[in-house]
């Protein structure tokens, strides 16, 4: 029922809608049924039935595919056997993809939102070229970010980034302090 064309398309179709009721009323009513956990005797029976059948899980799974030179592989086989930074630019896109589908960038009423997203350990795995085009779809989807990211990574990040905020700590004292760009933090952090 979820992956019925009907709720795929840009129609006003959701799951109550009549027409999609009148489609799919024998698997509504045998979906109700199970949920209701009829015909099981102890309540942790039923609890464990409710959350096995209210779980997208059981009913869809996902994965990538990534094309590289023409060739098709999905994520779910190569992840393992990939370096990390292969691996998380394929989740970076869908992770950008989704915010902006959450932030209807592309949707007319969609103009006025903050599109704020906040990312803790950005791109620790990614090389400097990819951290570049990964700023730019973040800018081309017209996203705002903040990030966190390791030491070693700030260079390649404050060369896209509007703004560099960062925080020094020695001991028990920290302090933030904004930077126009690298070569002037590199030149700070001599100084401490």
């Amino acid at each position: 029922m979820i992956t019925d064309e009907m709720l795929m398309d840009d129609g006003d179709w959701n799951l109550m809608s009549a027409a999609f009721e009148s489609k799919f009323q024998k698997e509504i009513e045998q979906l109700f049924h199970i949920l209701s956990g009829e015909g099981l005797d102890s309540q942790q029976d039923k609890f464990k039935h409710i959350q096995l059948f209210s779980d997208y899980k059981t009913y869809l799974s996902f994965d990538m595919f990534v094309v590289r030179n023409g060739i098709h592989e999905r994520l779910s086989k190569t992840y393992t056997s990939k370096s990390g930074g292969e691996t998380q630019i394929p989740l970076y896109i869908a992770l950008l993809a989704a915010f902006a589908q959450v932030y209807r960038v592309h949707h007319s009423r969609g103009k006025n939102t903050i599109r704020l997203i906040v990312m803790d350990e950005a791109f620790n795995k990614i090389d400097g070229e990819k951290i570049k085009q990964c700023i730019q779809m973040i800018r081309s989807l017209g996203l705002q970010a903040i990030f966190s990211t390791p030491p070693e990574k700030i260079g390649e990040i404050m060369e896209e980034a509007d703004q560099a905020l960062v925080v020094f700590r020695k001991g028990n004292q920290a302090s933030v302090e904004e930077f126009s760009s690298f070569k002037e933090l590199v030149g700070e952090a001599d100084e401490l």
